[in-house]
């Protein structure tokens, strides 16, 4: 429950984000970023990264089969979602594609949230205990 709860507040940090800069009100976001080199990237890595980790715990490590290899249906979603998302920008007045957002979303979705999956055998049991209800 603890992790779902979780991962509903960066879901909803993440639809925040995305709707004040579809709208061009993301100026004071992108003047706190520019002030650490390449934030905005770094932004994108940690943000798909740790929002698909909490996915993956969420649904319980659940898999789907895809193209004949079995994936964590939370980083299939993720990665689904986010390049729907990433190539919308080239439509959005206030926004900009660009194929380094996208590979850093990538390695979030599918290095830092595939994290949780390798170490599931060392998480406490209260860890595994509020991702199996």
């Amino acid at each position: 429950m603890l992790f779902r709860g979780l991962t509903t507040l960066l879901v909803i940090l993440l639809i925040v984000l995305i709707t004040i800069a579809n709208t061009g009100n993301g100026q004071f976001l992108l003047t706190i970023l520019n002030t650490v080199p390449h934030g905005d990237k770094w932004l994108h890595l940690f943000l798909m990264g740790t929002l698909t980790a909490g996915l993956n715990l969420s649904l319980n490590f659940r898999k789907t089969d895809f193209r004949n290899k079995s994936i964590l249906t939370g980083t299939l979603i993720m990665a689904c979602l986010i390049t729907a998302e990433e190539f919308s920008q080239a439509f959005i007045p206030y926004r900009n594609f660009e194929i380094l957002d996208l590979v850093c979303n990538y390695l979030g979705i599918f290095g830092i949230g595939q994290i949780p999956f390798f170490f599931k055998q060392y998480l406490p049991a209260f860890v595994l205990k509020s991702i199996s209800k």
